[in-house]
């Protein structure tokens, strides 16, 4: 068995390991995000499977810093047609990413859903890597290898433009109230915040230094809010333990971001990993930067 290479050196700071798995739906159809269903079948496949897991990345004590994020399908999808589904681990569960693969593909073969709906996991593949370290057809041909939030924060691209897509509904507050819109200072202090919660939850050291964060907390102050087309969106959901329906809402759509960019790049792209904000174990606060360059 051979290792996936590492872009970086095993330093201190928040480790993270993104996964991607290649799925191919069977018969589930899902026509809308559906990130809240894909956290309860996840919950209930770890239950079933791997009760140690479940504890670790379900445990009540874990409430404030889940060590995992979701990254659900945010487009429809149909039986017979193939699609991505990911999820990120940090710290001590980022070991456990080939049991989370065997989770997602009992809960294919499980159903998800009302309908239980089937599907099959065909690939999983550490984002950004050449090759799969999983395939249904060969079984593990590598130990995926997490990363350093070093590996993502020491990037830098000199960029003066950013257009930022929120993929599905981002969820954060100002003084306890949800927040209807998004600019710059906020976006840099909520991924501070984000990364400090899950450093503290992981029991891993903070990769940024005050000088750092107080350099880029002052290029956020300095960018221009350029074009924004971002909307409400509330996702509606069964609580398996009240059974009560609830629903949370969150922003989605696009903001531009102009000005130097180039000390918030490494920030941005940590970020893409993280996932932002509320609710990120039910695939919410998924974010994409597309560069202006």
């Amino acid at each position: 068995m051979r290792f996936l290479p590492s872009a970086a050196p095993a330093e201190t700071g928040l480790h993270c390991l993104p996964v991607q798995l290649g799925c191919v739906s069977d018969s589930l159809r899902l026509d809308d995000f559906a990130g809240p269903l894909w956290r309860s079948g996840f919950g209930v496949a770890l239950k079933r499977q791997l009760p140690a897991l479940f504890d670790l990345l379900f445990a009540e004590q874990a409430r404030l810093g889940r060590l995992y994020a979701l990254h659900t399908p945010t487009a429809p999808v149909l039986p017979g047609q193939p699609f991505a589904l990911g999820f990120t681990l940090f710290g001590p569960a980022s070991a456990h990413a080939q049991l989370c693969v065997q989770a997602f593909a009992a809960l294919g073969a499980l159903g998800l859903g009302q309908g239980r709906g089937l599907f099959r996991v065909e690939s999983a593949s550490v984002a950004g890597a050449p090759a799969p370290f999983w395939q249904a057809s060969h079984g593990l041909t590598a130990w995926p290898q997490t990363l350093p939030a070093a590996h993502w924060l020491s990037r830098r691209r000199p960029a003066r433009g950013l257009r930022l897509h929120l993929r599905s509904p981002l969820r954060i507050k100002d003084n306890n109230q949800l927040c209807l819109s998004l600019n710059a200072p906020q976006l840099v202090r909520r991924l501070h915040t984000r990364l400090g919660q899950l450093c503290d939850a992981a029991g891993e050291p903070f990769p940024l230094s005050e000088a750092e964060l107080a350099a880029q907390r002052q290029a956020a102050d300095a960018l221009q809010l350029g074009q924004a087309q971002l909307s409400w969106r509330n996702i509606a959901r069964r609580s398996s333990r009240s059974q009560q329906h609830m629903v949370f809402g969150g922003l989605t759509g696009l903001l531009e971001l102009h000005g130097e960019l180039a000390p918030l790049s490494g920030l941005l792209a940590l970020g893409e990993v993280l996932q932002l904000g509320g609710k990120t174990t039910f695939g919410f606060g998924c974010l994409h930067a597309e560069w202006l360059d």
